[in-house]
């Protein structure tokens, strides 16, 4: 069965145009065809009708004038009264139903359920979708879609959530749900979510979005659902499946900037999730520039040897020897300042601007600076003004210096001096040298 329209400028569907057909035009079975349509969507106007009665009550329908292209189900409400009627294809109206007279209360009649919508087609000649559009659609190739418009409709369910896997105690998947409902005229739903078991599949609604998390191994099925702002609603559910699929790394570890010489350390705890019961390991992609250690349990290690560039791989493995990897660069620059610093005993001191010993010092993000003498007594050490200062004592000796930054970053990085002070050695002694001193006066007696 089919209807073809060539040519038309029409603004609404023809009354009647779909009484009578027994088959469901979703599927295909009714074509619809409209060549030349201007491109707005059709209105099909749903609308309650009084039957009969009166007095304390009276017998009402639901009726659409062209004819229901598919089954509905619809609510109707007025006031604090509500009722669910359905329109079979083919048929204009629903079964009649009894409620008290509503005078000229405003009644709502909304579409509770609406087929399945089209895989994707041309849209040649139609507007996009737009609150309360439906898509009729044939089968076949070479037929673009053509669009109808409840007059009135609860939230539009426009595309299917689709079944998905996820990995147990891995990262949250966020829906966007305005790409699964859409209201009429416009009109922003609430979203709701739940899941039938959420010690295995936890739900969150927030800002429009669905955050789907996986907590352990199994399968739960999520039900969404979207109500308008006077209780109409619309649902979609999807089943999770929750895989036990291992670690996962938590994002990107941030780069580090080093000076040849010094180190960086981090803790990788929480780097990967879940975090409980890994080994981690860690490879450099040029040992001549960083070598890299895991010290302790759970402290990467990176020791900057030469100038150059060099990325570093990170592992994670757990009990069952499922593995995750997360990558970062290093970049080593020449030492600015020497490391052997020779000072005079109780004389000036020395200070040393801090991005001599940090390329890229940012201090923005830089939490702390904590500078260390193992012999406080011959060279004492303090940060003034982003400068370590080394102050001489009046002992002479060596001293270590140890200068650590903290980044928010999570980076500690480590740059070792050697201080040394000099006791200024005294003049050498060459003798007595005797000064004849004589006065005026004894100069005239000589004369």
């Amino acid at each position: 069965e089919s209807i073809t329209l060539h040519g038309n400028r029409l603004a609404a569907l023809p009354p009647g145009l779909f009484v009578g057909f027994g088959a469901d035009l979703t599927r295909g079975e009714i074509l619809l065809t409209l060549h030349g349509n201007p491109g707005a969507p059709f209105t099909l106007e749903l609308r309650p009708v009084r039957v009969s009665g009166g007095g304390g009550s009276a017998e009402y329908a639901v009726r659409i004038a062209h004819g229901a292209p598919f089954d509905m189900e619809v609510e109707l409400s007025a006031g604090g009264f509500r009722h669910a009627a359905r329109i079979a294809r083919g048929s204009d109206r629903s079964a009649s139903f009894v409620a008290a007279p509503l005078n000229d209360a405003p009644f709502v009649v909304r579409v509770a359920s609406l087929p399945e919508p089209p895989p994707d087609g041309c849209f040649e000649d139609l507007a996009g979708a737009q609150g309360g559009d439906v898509y009729l659609w044939p089968v076949g190739e070479g037929h673009c879609y053509t669009g109808l418009r409840f007059a009135a409709g609860a939230p539009l369910v426009l595309n299917a959530i689709l079944d998905r896997s996820l990995a147990a105690c891995g990262f949250p998947q966020r829906i966007d749900l305005a790409d699964a409902f859409l209201a009429f005229a416009g009109e922003e739903p609430a979203y709701a979510a739940r899941s039938s078991d959420p010690a295995t599949v936890a739900v969150l609604v927030e800002d429009g979005a669905l955050a789907v998390v996986a907590l352990k191994a199994g399968t739960a099925t999520v039900t969404v659902t979207a109500t308008t702002a006077d209780g109409f609603s619309a649902t979609r559910t999807f089943t999770v499946d929750a895989e036990d699929g291992g670690p996962e790394a938590v994002g990107e570890l941030p780069g580090l900037h080093l000076r040849v010489g010094s180190f960086g350390a981090r803790d990788l705890a929480g780097a990967f999730i879940p975090d409980d019961d890994l080994a981690y390991g860690a490879r450099s992609s040029d040992v001549r520039v960083a070598a890299v250690e895991v010290v302790g349990s759970t402290t990467l290690r990176v020791v900057a040897l030469g100038a150059g560039d060099a990325e570093v791989v990170v592992g994670a493995t757990d009990l069952n020897g499922k593995s995750a990897e997360s990558a970062f660069a290093v970049a080593v620059a020449e030492l600015a300042i020497s490391e052997e610093i020779t000072l005079e005993a109780d004389g000036e001191s020395f200070s040393v601007d801090l991005s001599q010993l940090f390329p890229h010092m940012d201090w923005a993000t830089t939490t702390a600076v904590a500078p260390k003498s193992n012999r406080p007594h011959v060279v004492a050490v303090r940060v003034r003004n982003q400068e370590l200062l080394l102050v001489p004592g009046e002992n002479e000796g060596v001293a270590e210096i140890v200068v650590t930054a903290a980044h928010d970053s999570g980076w500690q990085t480590t740059h070792r001096l050697h201080a040394t002070v000099e006791v200024a050695p005294r003049p050498a002694f060459r003798g007595w040298r005797m000064i004849l001193l004589r006065d005026a006066a004894s100069d005239e007696s000589d004369r």
